[in-house]
C-alpha cells in the first residue's frame, strides 16, 4: 500500500468521493486515516465539508496537487524558520531608563 500525503488528490474506493487530502493522522496501533476536502460541483459554491477516511481506502489519483509549505521553500531554496511564537530579540535598556 502506498502512503497518502497531504496535497495528493485522491478517490474514496468506497462511495467514489474524489478530493483533495488535506491532513493526515496515524494513531498509535497502526491506523492511518486522512481528511479529504471535496471540490464543489460548481466553480462559484461554497466549499464542501472534509470527510474523513481510512488511509488504505484511498485510491491515489494524482501525487502532489497541492504543494506543501516545505516544498515551496525547498523550490525557493530557504530555509523553514522555527517559530516559537514569543517575542523577538529583546532590544537592551539604556542606563538612564528605571528598571521595573
Amino acid at each position: 500500500m502506498e502512503r497518502v500525503n497531504v496535497g495528493d488528490k485522491v478517490k474514496d474506493k468506497v462511495t467514489g468521493i474524489v478530493g483533495i487530502v488535506i491532513s493526515r493522522t496515524e494513531y498509535p496501533y497502526g491506523c492511518a486515516r486522512v481528511a479529504v476536502q471535496q471540490s464543489p460541483k460548481e466553480p462559484h459554491e461554497r466549499p464542501v465539508d472534509c470527510i474523513g477516511l481510512d488511509e488504505p481506502q484511498c485510491e491515489i489519483l494524482e501525487r502532489g496537487t497541492v504543494k506543501s509549505m516545505e516544498q515551496e521553500l525547498a523550490e525557493r531554496q530557504q530555509p523553514l524558520r522555527a517559530r516559537t511564537g514569543g517575542p523577538g530579540v529583546e532590544t537592551p535598556r539604556r542606563g538612564d531608563t528605571p528598571g521595573r
